[in-house]
């Protein structure tokens, strides 16, 4: 439910057996779907066991006497147990694929038929607003939907990443993410002149959703102010829904905000594309 990374259990009368000089297990399941996290908790929590170990011994050794640690650590890691990177990044490259192909591409679908003048050919057929739209959305559509399916296929088959949940809700997100990613990139080539600005203007977009939606670098660690920005990065919902989904293999009942957030960010994306798009046409 995403709502720990670590959970230890303490045995019932641990204080008692401590007392009686006894070594006591502790059990600890850790969450391994972000192996970077992964190992800075684990790192953490092995320290603070051995930190405990070390005043112990040194206590009895005062009193002369000899004694194995008292604390020892029972690991077991869930979702990734071998921690393979490979298995937390290639749900991740699917969101960057999908982001690069429907934003940066499609920002130059319209702005490159200004430069060469087809757009006023355009406007002069009673053609509606909507269908340019859905004209130039589509084939970038199939085209993501392609590359999101060959990266899943040698993530699979390559490198081995589970597939824990459903296949359908995960083609709901990744629907979802890129009908909001196009209609961001058919935006950014409306509201341009040039191609070097539709490239700039993508860029602007492209790359705080790299680095703000916790693609390379958990979002926990990052400073708190930097934390509220990752709220307005539309990729962060989809890679917490395509690792849950995939790696954990949550259902619906645990992701309803992220489906939430990329419907209402496919809608308004969209919506906004097509009201600039008949501004431009008037």
């Amino acid at each position: 439910r995403k709502r720990a990374w670590v959970g230890v259990a303490i045995p019932e009368g641990m204080l008692e057996h401590l007392r009686r000089q006894k070594t006591v297990v502790l059990k600890a399941w850790l969450d391994g779907s972000n192996p970077v996290a992964a190992f800075q908790v684990q790192a953490r929590l092995r320290q603070a066991i051995g930190r405990y170990n070390a005043r112990a011994l040194a206590a009895r050794a005062l009193l002369g006497e000899a004694a194995a640690p008292p604390v020892s650590l029972k690991l077991e890691v869930r979702y990734n147990p071998e921690l393979k990177t490979t298995v937390f990044m290639v749900p991740g490259v699917v969101g960057l694929i999908l982001t690069q192909i429907a934003v940066l591409l499609t920002a130059l679908a319209i702005v490159r038929e200004k430069e060469t003048g087809m757009l006023e050919a355009l406007i002069s057929t009673p053609v509606r607003p909507a269908e340019v739209v859905a004209g130039k959305v589509l084939p970038y559509f199939v085209l993501a939907g392609f590359d999101a399916a060959l990266v899943l296929a040698v993530g699979k088959l390559v490198f081995q990443v589970p597939m824990r949940g459903s296949w359908a809700l995960l083609l709901t997100f990744l629907l979802l993410f890129v009908l909001g990613s196009l209609g961001v990139g058919i935006l950014i080539s409306t509201l341009t002149r040039t191609q070097i600005q539709a490239i700039f203007a993508g860029m602007v977009y492209y790359l705080p959703a790299i680095f703000f939606s916790g693609l390379f670098f958990p979002i926990e660690g990052m400073p708190r102010v930097l934390q509220f920005f990752t709220y307005l990065v539309p990729l962060r919902y989809f890679l917490e829904a395509a690792r849950g989904i995939m790696l954990k293999g949550l259902g619906l009942e645990a992701l309803g905000v992220e489906l939430a957030v990329l419907l209402v960010f496919a809608v308004a994306s969209l919506g906004l594309a097509t009201r600039a798009f008949r501004k431009r046409l008037a």
